[in-house]
């Protein structure tokens, strides 16, 4: 599952060994893939939401009614109930969440710098989509 991945942690022990996930952006996509799917996952427990746009985020909380539903998302990286974020942004807005959660990661647990950890599965995706576009653009040369 998800959490076969990751470390095991005190804080995943603590919640029966659930990761508690913040999304971050709850546009079209996150409200009809990513927030279905991963509220119906046993190992993950929705905790927070940041979504600027209220309809959106009172719609995410529809489909996560026990997180907490918040505008901003560095207010969700400040919280102490969520272990791992999920970046739901448009791709433009990667960079500066992914940095601040970063940091946020590294601040609380020093030894995250020195060697990251990668799920198997998202590394094997990770591989499959570089091989799939790299034929994809040389088949259009």
């Amino acid at each position: 599952g998800v959490a076969d991945g990751m470390a095991s942690s005190p804080t995943m022990d603590r919640n029966n060994g659930q990761v508690r996930l913040g999304v971050v952006g709850c546009g079209q996509i996150a409200l009809s893939i990513h927030l279905k799917i991963l509220a119906n996952l046993p190992e993950v427990r929705v905790s927070a939401l940041a979504e600027a746009d209220e309809p959106r985020r009172m719609r995410a909380l529809e489909i996560a009614p026990g997180a907490t539903a918040l505008a901003d998302y560095r207010e969700l990286l400040s919280r102490d109930d969520v272990d791992a974020v999920v970046l739901a942004l448009p791709t433009g807005l990667h960079a500066e969440a992914a940095m601040a959660a970063r940091v946020r990661h590294r601040a609380a647990d020093p030894e995250a710098g020195q060697k990251p950890q990668h799920h198997e599965r998202g590394q094997r995706v990770g591989g499959e989509r570089q091989e799939r576009q790299s034929a994809e653009r040389d088949a259009n040369r």
